[in-house]
């Protein structure tokens, strides 16, 4: 199914005690690209519109927040630790 241009899926399977469920996938590289995911589900298809919405509506803040991530963990990175091993 596409909406906005941005491809999803509809799953079924069986969870591990055996009960039926359902839920909507998106893996879609050109969407993804500006976030640290590289697939997302929701149990409606509205919430899928509502997350597709997001990430298109407010890709500069999603972009924002990735390079504000990868700054801390690189600042986190550098730092010595004082983990003496176990």
């Amino acid at each position: 199914m596409i909406y906005r241009d941005v491809l999803y899926t509809f799953h079924e399977w069986k969870t591990w005690n055996g009960k039926q469920a359902e839920g909507w996938k998106c893996d879609d590289k050109e969407l993804l690209k500006y976030v640290d995911t590289s697939s997302f589900g929701t149990k409606t298809q509205d919430q899928m519109f509502e997350r597709i919405d997001d990430y298109i509506d407010n890709k500069a803040r999603h972009i924002k927040m990735k390079e504000l991530n990868q700054k801390a963990c690189a600042e986190f990175y550098d730092k010595p630790t004082n983990y003496k091993g176990d």
